[in-house]
């Protein structure tokens, strides 16, 4: 399964700066100070979008982090593409079980901390799960945004308001 290979360099790369926005949003929601730092990633050297944006602000993901992104944006096209999602009930737990499956078998972080717990507190379900939600309910509500622009287009009278309003109408 390679992800990668279906996805524009673009794509990666809104993907990576999307990634980065979940991290710093789970690095205040995270306990663990083990699994926050297999969260951000170093600074690459390569020219991506996160490096050509940051003026000091932006978190780099991990490797790890940037890869489940990738998959659960392959999730989302895949649902998208597939019908009318706006009727599927349980849609964030069906897609994050999607990426669970597709990480069955994936050494994404490195370590023995994850050992540490028993497999119903393992910190790495934890850490995927988090991580897909985190994406989906960003990217389902980036949907939603559109979808209901789409319903209820601009009104004649709010796109010329202040030609109306100087009309005297």
């Amino acid at each position: 399964m390679n992800i990668l290979s279906n996805t524009s360099n673009i794509t990666c790369d809104i993907v990576e700066y999307i990634a980065g926005y979940v991290v710093s949003k789970l690095k205040t929601e995270i306990v663990c100070c083990e699994c926050v730092e297999l969260l951000v990633g170093n600074v690459s050297c390569s020219q991506s979008l996160v490096k050509c944006k940051n003026r000091g602000g932006l978190v780099q993901p991990s490797k790890a982090v940037e890869k489940l992104c990738l998959i659960a944006e392959s999730v989302v096209k895949f649902n998208l593409n597939k019908g009318d999602i706006t009727s599927i009930k349980n849609l964030t737990e069906k897609m994050t079980s999607s990426v669970m499956k597709k990480c069955i078998g994936m050494d994404l972080f490195p370590g023995d901390h994850f050992l540490d717990n028993g497999p119903e507190q393992s910190h790495y379900v934890i850490l995927i799960k988090a991580i897909a939600k985190k994406y989906f309910k960003l990217r389902l509500h980036h949907f939603s945004k559109k979808f209901n622009e789409s319903i209820h287009k601009t009104k004649l009278r709010n796109y010329l308001l202040k030609t109306v309003t100087f009309m005297g109408q």
